[in-house]
C-alpha cells in the first residue's frame, strides 16, 4: 500500500484498520450448475468503490481498492470480476466532471445535476452501458490471506457461486491524509496510482481543481442495514414477551452486512 499510494505518510491512519463487516457470498440453488457461467460484460453489479462521497478524479476517500480474502475462491466460485479497461473510461469521465459526481446505483450523475431523472442528465454515466465497451475482464481467485490492491477506478463486479462453496472477503477503504495530486514539482513524488490515472488520462501532469466542495453522503446501503437492523430488533422484542427470560440488550447486538 505504501509504495502504490507514495509512502506511509500520505495515507490516513485511521483508514488503515480493518473492521469485521465481512462479505459473504453462499451462491443460491438456480445458479449451482457444472456448465453454468455468466460472461462478465452480463454481470449486473459493476461499480467503482466509494458510496459515502462525492467522487472527484482527485478525492482521498477511496485511494485504493482492498479486498482481502478469508476463504479460498475458486473459479466459479463467486469472485469479484474487473476491468482493468474500465480504469481509463472512469478516470476521462471524472476529468470531464470537476463539480464531481454523485454515486447511484450502478451509475454516476454529476452533483450539480437537477434531473429529476438521472439518467435524462447529459452528464449521466452507467457502469453497465460503459462496461459493454471493455475488452479486458479478469476474475480475482485466490488463496485465503491473499490481499487485492487494485487502482480506485477499477470497475469490479460481484459475480455467481455456482460453486456453492462460502466466499468471505472484505472490503475496507484506504484514504489519503491530502488528495491525489496530478501537478507535482517533481515528477518523482508522484505515487504508482496517481502515474496511472495520469497515464489513463493521457498526459504527464494534471491541474486539476474540484469545482465544488468535497463533501460526504451517507449512502443506501446504510439506511438498508439500519431496517435490517430494526426489524431484527423488533423480532427480539417479539421474542421477550413471549419468553419472559430473554434478555433482549444483550441479545439485540448489530449485525455486519456488506
Amino acid at each position: 500500500m505504501k509504495e502504490l499510494l507514495g509512502g506511509e505518510e500520505r495515507i490516513d491512519e485511521p483508514s488503515s484498520a480493518w473492521g469485521d463487516s465481512f462479505i459473504v457470498n453462499l451462491g443460491a440453488p438456480e445458479y449451482e450448475s457444472p456448465d453454468m457461467h455468466i460472461p462478465p460484460k452480463e454481470l449486473d453489479n459493476w461499480h467503482v468503490d466509494g458510496d459515502f462521497f462525492i467522487h472527484f478524479l482527485d478525492s482521498p476517500e477511496q485511494a485504493l481498492l482492498v479486498i482481502p480474502l478469508f476463504s479460498e475462491i475458486k473459479h466459479r466460485g463467486g469472485a469479484t470480476w474487473i476491468c482493468p479497461d474500465g480504469i481509463d473510461m472512469v478516470a476521462n469521465y471524472l476529468a470531464a466532471h470537476p463539480e464531481g459526481v454523485r454515486p447511484i446505483k450502478s451509475a454516476l450523475v454529476p452533483s450539480t445535476s437537477t434531473a429529476e431523472d438521472p439518467q435524462d442528465d447529459p452528464g449521466f454515466w452507467s457502469h453497465l452501458a460503459e462496461v459493454q465497451k471493455a475488452e479486458r475482464f479478469a476474475e480475482m481467485t485466490g488463496e485465503v490471506g491473499d490481499v487485492v490492491l487494485m487502482h480506485p477506478l477499477m470497475l469490479h463486479s460481484a459475480s455467481k457461486n455456482h460453486l456453492r462453496e462460502p466466499r468471505v472477503i472484505t472490503n475496507p477503504p484506504v484514504s489519503l491524509r491530502e488528495p491525489f495530486n496530478f501537478n507535482r514539482d517533481d515528477p518523482d513524488e508522484y505515487s504508482l496510482v496517481e502515474l496511472k490515472t495520469l497515464k489513463a488520462l493521457g498526459v504527464d501532469r494534471l491541474d486539476f481543481k474540484p469545482a465544488t466542495e468535497r463533501r460526504r453522503i451517507v449512502p443506501l446501503r446504510v439506511a438498508l442495514q439500519q431496517k435490517m437492523l430494526e426489524e431484527e430488533k423488533k423480532r427480539l422484542e417479539e421474542l421477550a414477551q413471549v419468553n419472559n427470560n430473554v434478555d433482549v440488550m444483550s441479545t439485540a447486538r448489530p449485525i455486519a452486512v456488506a
